[in-house]
């Protein structure tokens, strides 16, 4: 199913409508799109796959243009990322970038300038803040790469590489891509497959940093005992900011659940992520309590400049998690993901696996905690789960982690934080990445938020109070 977006209007990017409707974009691309042979090619879908917005200031999206041989023969598919920015802005960007080196895409222009839209867009693999991501879609430069960092990827001296293939997992425009490789070998009469990822970040991202904590972690005692599997660290290239990780062979839990005890694994990962919180790690990041506040109020000023009928409900629950913010349990500041949900996690065979550390930090333990009790309510939102069903996983993964965290769970702390994370991180998201529906994705999720407030939803049993 093609994903959905939809945006307000914008009076500092008033193309931004136009920008995101797929029909006006493919006459735009018939039109005026630069390197392109029509008398080969018909343009015959234009989508917006990914999409990032923050209002007044900037969008960034990933359009994905299908087109096809005009005598038959076939058709195929190129991406382009884009940025829109108000008008002054978009003029000095594209000055600063115009004169960059860039390779010919298979279809398009390396980069164009649509002045009265406020939109410049890069064919893919051009990409303005990645500039390695051309060479390493390329299987001879890889190929070559690899041959000359044979230990470090665990192979032979006397490897001979027989092939390689190349997908992207995902893409960030001028943020961070991540490639997935299968790398045929073959060395004294054996032969073997390397499955391993390569994650290219922006110049400002510290790459070195990231590295350094993947190396502590696999040595730390939750990965060395088997309880929590994660892609192994290979190496790191400081010169184009990229990380090597072997890939972990597993499967990524459905949404809805399909196919799974539900009970059993959300109890797994509760105890997997009270092992992980556990591990010391070279962490330099810190969010507290009072940062968590200031993201919420980032958020309710956001959302509602989008949804002002919401913003009396968002300024109630922001003032009771200040007015509560000093009794509030004390709790020590761990290790934490960052990020951690049932999307980050991977059944591997009995074992569970645990991907996606870019946003590790220092924290109180409730704010991943949290994070996986917002997200499997935000999948009710979505209604990709019922609430039953949610909360069947929430009271397991609950009793789990209780199980192995030497702190404990305190309830009080935990509905803090699910509440900031709610009406911050969700709501901002759907905001953000201009959801379909996100009106009444953000007002549900308000809806949920106040109901756990006013303790209609009870953590210590993790069932709705009835």
């Amino acid at each position: 199913m093609a994903k959905m977006f939809a945006v307000a209007d914008d009076p500092n990017l008033p193309a931004l409508p136009r920008l995101i409707d797929p029909q006006f974009m493919k006459q735009l691309f018939i039109d005026r799109l630069h390197n392109v042979d029509h008398r080969r090619w018909v343009i015959e879908r234009v989508r917006v796959v990914e999409m990032r917005y923050r209002p007044g200031r900037r969008c960034e999206m990933i359009y994905r243009v299908r087109y096809a041989s005009r005598s038959g023969s076939g058709w195929d598919k190129q991406f382009f990322s884009a940025i829109v920015l108000p008008p002054d802005a978009a003029r000095l960007r594209f000055d600063q970038v115009r004169h960059q080196p860039y390779i010919k895409p298979e279809f398009g222009p390396a980069v164009q300038f649509f002045e009265e839209l406020g939109l410049i867009i890069w064919g893919f693999p051009n990409d303005p803040k990645l500039p390695s991501l051309q060479q390493f879609l390329q299987p001879d430069f890889l190929q070559t790469y690899i041959q000359q960092r044979l230990d470090s990827f665990g192979l032979p001296g006397e490897t001979e590489l027989q092939s390689l293939k190349t997908q992207v997992v995902k893409y960030v425009p001028q943020d961070r891509c991540t490639l997935k490789h299968e790398l045929n070998w073959r060395a004294n009469g054996q032969e073997g497959v390397l499955m391993f990822f390569s994650k290219l970040f922006n110049p400002k991202f510290d790459g070195a940093g990231s590295y350094r904590i993947l190396s502590a972690l696999s040595r730390s005692r939750v990965v060395q005992e088997g309880a929590l599997l994660f892609p192994q660290p290979i190496l790191h290239d400081s010169q184009r900011n990229v990380i090597f990780q072997h890939a972990l062979q597993g499967q990524h839990v459905p949404d809805d659940f399909s196919g799974c005890d539900v009970a059993d694994l959300t109890k797994r990962c509760g105890k997997a992520l009270a092992g992980f919180q556990q591990t010391e790690l070279p962490l330099t990041n810190v969010l507290s309590r009072r940062g968590m506040l200031l993201e919420v109020a980032e958020s309710i000023q956001s959302v509602g400049k989008r949804q002002p009928a919401l913003l009396s409900k968002l300024l109630r629950l922001q003032k009771g998690l200040e007015d509560t913010l000093p009794g509030l349990t004390a709790l020590p500041n761990v290790t934490n993901h960052g990020a951690f949900r049932l999307t980050q996690m991977l059944r591997v065979d009995q074992q569970l696996g645990l991907v996606d550390f870019d946003g590790v930090l220092l924290s109180d333990p409730m704010l991943d905690a949290g994070s996986f009790i917002a997200h499997l309510l935000y999948q009710v939102v979505k209604n990709e789960l019922t609430m039953e069903k949610s909360w069947l996983a929430i009271e397991a993964f609950c009793h789990g982690y209780r199980e192995t965290a030497p702190w404990g769970m305190p309830s009080d702390v935990l509905r803090w934080f699910t509440i900031a994370l709610l009406i911050s991180k969700h709501a901002k998201k759907c905001i953000r990445l201009a959801k379909k529906q996100q009106n009444i994705r953000v007002e549900r999720l308000v809806e949920i938020a106040t109901a756990i407030w006013e303790e209609k939803l009870d953590f210590q049993t993790g069932m709705p109070v009835t």
